[in-house]
């Protein structure tokens, strides 16, 4: 558990192992995350949003933030059900292996997403399904 002042000006406590990306800006070197809320020790039903200084830098953790369009594309590559359709991550594994090398069509020389996407999206489909038949 952890005390922390949310997007709102309040404190609160909230388990950091369950906290989730929601959006960075590594220009600004804020990360924003959303976790739930813990009362009396106890998780409640409600969440909330909080901030703190850095960057993500990683690949895999930035394709972890809330609605952004490479995960939309990956989620259809999988049928929107990555358990079922994708159990051993081995499109994700291609996917995220193709982002990497090529992260400048996404993301800025700071590392963050791109407003648009120098790479059409069946490219990225097409490329990904031709790293798995390798």
């Amino acid at each position: 558990m952890k005390n922390v002042t949310d997007i709102y000006g309040r404190e609160v406590t909230i388990n950091e192992e369950e906290q989730n990306l929601y959006d960075y800006d590594n220009k600004k070197k804020i990360i924003t995350y959303n976790a739930r809320i813990i009362r009396n020790g106890v998780p409640t039903e409600f969440y909330t949003d909080y901030q703190e200084t850095g960057t993500v830098d990683d690949i895999e953790e930035r394709l972890k933030k809330w609605n952004n369009g490479l995960l939309l594309i990956y989620a259809d590559m999988v049928g929107f059900d990555a358990d079922k359709n994708d159990p051993n991550k081995r499109i994700k594994n291609a996917f995220v292996k193709f982002i990497e090398a090529n992260q400048d069509k996404f993301f800025t020389k700071e590392g963050n997403f791109r407003k648009k996407f120098t790479v059409d999206e069946r490219i990225i489909k097409l490329t990904v399904n031709m790293m798995l038949n390798e």
